[in-house]
């Protein structure tokens, strides 16, 4: 199977190699998809600002 020595051998590499390509694919149609940037800094303010409350009482 292509000078990989072992049925073994070629499954692992055509695996990676398969895996890779989903990885890519994948990668490719949820580039852009709904970033809840936005929201996660709203709540890192949000927590900073209660943790300073916290501090004055």
């Amino acid at each position: 199977m292509l000078g990989l020595g072992d049925l073994a051998v070629a499954l692992a590499v055509w695996s990676c190699i398969g895996v890779t390509l989903v990885g890519v694919v994948y990668g490719a149609f949820n580039w852009n998809r709904g970033d809840d940037g936005d929201q996660i800094a709203a709540e890192a303010r949000l927590r900073r600002r209660n943790r300073r409350n916290r501090r004055r009482r």
